[in-house]
């Protein structure tokens, strides 16, 4: 939280203005572990976590998690009176007001790990419900789907390889990887997702009634065959396949956003759902056009960006949405639409 002794003068002190093309944002970078005092959440004085560098008054209870810079800063440009927070273990926040209500666009890179910082953390430091969408790409296992098409999976499962499988006497490949149980979207987010998605490519290249299977890594853990190791992945697409007929996406992330909200305890409710650019189709080969797929993170990101401020939460509006809305205002001037 906030410090009580500051000023709103002193608080705008630590930003200073960057221009990214048309995106105008207020930036900061800031890191410590002063003030330290519990080690199971490690949060410094100023109330930032110790991997995102957040605290509650510079990340939103609408959340879009997007893996690398460029599509962070191409959809925060939707967002007015933004503020930039950037962490030395490489995690970006770019929270701003997008039809009036405060939106984060994160940046926390690739897997498992690195979603599960910026769910946990940004949980820890935000007041009320919360909303998150993922906008990623992915590799598809349809080869009926042309690559460049939207992915809106109904439930993901989470395929971790088995390190001990080496040291079995009986070799059974099915137990080289241990693929999870499906945990599945909240629907209401995922239907006004979809609906966005579909608006603005058409019903044909949206794909919302399939499942998604978050890898571990994206070499074994996607079955990918390389000489230079010994994964016992050459059979694991099948081996997916047949645990869930209904797989269609690979890729790295989706999963645990799904299984943390549905862990999270009734006071701190998070509502969630993924979605991806198919850029590989791995049954035929091909590849998505770099123009296309850049071309969707722009127009899919705002599809996600209306698509969380339209979502109503069912314990209803957090008070916080005004207070950092009024909040953003002060810090940060307008800033031009793309």
């Amino acid at each position: 939280v906030r410090c009580v002794q500051e000023t709103d003068a002193e608080y705008m002190g630590w930003y200073q203005r960057r221009v990214h093309g048309d995106l105008q944002i207020m930036e900061k970078k800031m890191d410590s572990l002063h003030g330290v005092t519990d080690t199971n959440m490690p949060i410094d004085d100023q109330g930032r976590t110790m991997h995102l560098g957040v605290n509650g008054n510079e990340i939103a209870n609408r959340i879009l998690s997007v893996g690398d810079f460029g599509r962070a800063e191409r959809i925060a440009s939707f967002l007015t009176h933004v503020i930039s927070t950037k962490s030395k273990r490489n995690f970006l926040t770019l929270t701003g007001l997008f039809n009036g209500k405060p939106v984060s666009v994160c940046c926390a890179g690739m897997s498992v790990a690195n979603t599960d910082f910026l769910i946990r953390e940004s949980r820890q430091v935000i007041e009320g419900s919360m909303a998150m969408i993922r906008f990623g790409t992915c590799g598809v296992v349809e080869a009926k789907y042309p690559p460049g098409d939207i992915f809106v999976p109904e439930a993901a499962m989470f395929v971790q390889q088995n390190y001990d499988y080496d040291h079995e006497v009986e070799k059974d490949e099915t137990k080289a990887f241990h693929i999870s149980k499906p945990c599945h979207a909240d629907s209401k987010l995922k239907g006004i997702l979809t609906a966005k998605y579909e608006a603005l490519i058409g019903k044909d290249h949206v794909h919302a009634d399939g499942y998604n299977a978050t890898c571990d890594t994206f070499y074994a853990g996607q079955g990918r065959q390389l000489t230079t190791f010994s994964d016992h992945s050459a059979n694991l697409l099948t081996i997916m396949k047949k645990e869930q007929p209904k797989l269609e996406t690979l890729e790295m992330e989706t999963y645990i956003i799904l299984k943390l909200a549905k862990m999270s305890m009734p006071t701190f409710k998070i509502y969630s759902c993924g979605s991806c650019i198919g850029i590989f189709n791995r049954m035929t080969n091909k590849v998505a056009s770099e123009s296309h797929v850049k071309d969707l993170e722009a127009k899919g990101g705002k599809a996600c960006l209306e698509a969380l401020v339209e979502y109503e939460f069912p314990e209803g509006e957090p008070a916080n949405t005004e207070r950092l809305a009024n909040l953003l205002k002060k810090i940060a001037a307008p800033q031009h639409l793309c």
